[in-house]
């Protein structure tokens, strides 16, 4: 039946079952909440407190790499973002040619780590 059908009709159909299969997962949970108030509000209750978890976290992991990789140049009012997590020797490298002047994007650049 389905060898004579269009690609696009082909689409439309599979795009159509997939429109009821989640209609029917859903008409299942609101008639699954419907039946278990209390499990339902534990859940979502759970739910809640575990995004707020993993929301939290990944901000402090946000914080941790631009930490980790952002430079401020006071002389120049300017961030610069390193590509990854530098080592020791890269840091002290960077530290010292900063001290001789030059820009922290520039150090970047030549020691191709600049983002």
């Amino acid at each position: 039946m389905n060898e004579n059908l269009t690609f696009t009709e082909k689409m439309k159909l599979k795009f159509y079952d997939a429109k009821n299969w989640a209609q029917t997962k859903l008409h299942n949970v609101a008639n699954l909440a419907k039946d278990h108030p209390m499990e339902t509000l534990t859940l979502i209750g759970g739910l809640a407190t575990g995004a707020s978890k993993a929301y939290k976290f990944a901000k402090l992991h946000e914080d941790k790499v631009h930490r980790e990789r952002d430079f401020y140049d006071p002389r120049v009012g300017k961030t610069t973002r390193a590509s990854r997590k530098l080592k020791s020797y890269e840091l002290n490298e960077i530290e010292r040619r900063y001290n001789r002047g030059e820009s922290y994007q520039s150090i970047l650049f030549d020691m191709g780590l600049w983002k």
